[in-house]
């Protein structure tokens, strides 16, 4: 994604978040202002498939839906749906690209995806954008940055109004324990 050109609105969209303790809204900046684009697949087993077939003549397949899947898969995740081929205009079967989604990418969909959006838009218009979210320092990075990245793509506006940035538990040694 094109993150870079998104760049002064995630930072406007940031201002209007009431982040606790105050200064973490500051740090979210930071992250922000150096932010580089994002690379959303990633070359590993695990994760969520990317729906792409492709064909050595280079004809490509994008899949919205499992019901564009010329069979029903056993299970949308590695091996089987990568047992799925499509027939190709040129004769050759095209078959799905190894990559997987990015985890990060869908824990930012996890907002509205968990209130069955777009199929369900009642829930959505009713309780997105969330109030409150806590979570620790680590999440700058990880599910506060891909909330707010996706929800700007497809909404235009955060995905969360009130966020407290907590502390981490340590043990004896100093070491995290957890959140």
């Amino acid at each position: 994604f094109r993150v870079t050109a998104l760049r002064e609105k995630l930072l406007e969209e940031n201002r209007k978040v009431h982040w606790q303790p105050d200064w973490a809204q500051k740090r979210f900046d930071n992250w922000l202002q150096s932010l580089g684009d994002w690379p959303i697949s990633r070359q590993r087993y695990w994760g969520i498939p990317l729906p792409i077939w492709v064909c050595t003549c280079g004809e490509v397949k994008v899949i919205g839906s499992v019901n564009e899947l010329p069979e029903k898969a056993k299970d949308l995740h590695r091996p089987y749906i990568d047992e799925i081929v499509f027939d190709c205009h040129c004769g050759g079967a095209m078959k799905r690209i190894p990559d997987v989604l990015d985890v990060w990418f869908d824990s930012g969909l996890a907002s509205w995806a968990s209130l069955g959006y777009p199929k369900n838009k009642t829930l959505f218009k009713k309780l997105w954008p969330c109030d409150f979210q806590t979570e620790g320092p680590d999440q700058i990075r990880g599910w506060w940055n891909s909330q707010l990245i996706s929800s700007m793509i497809l909404f235009e506006k955060s995905p969360f109004k009130t966020a407290l940035f907590h502390g981490f538990a340590l043990d004896a040694h100093g070491s995290k324990m957890s959140k």
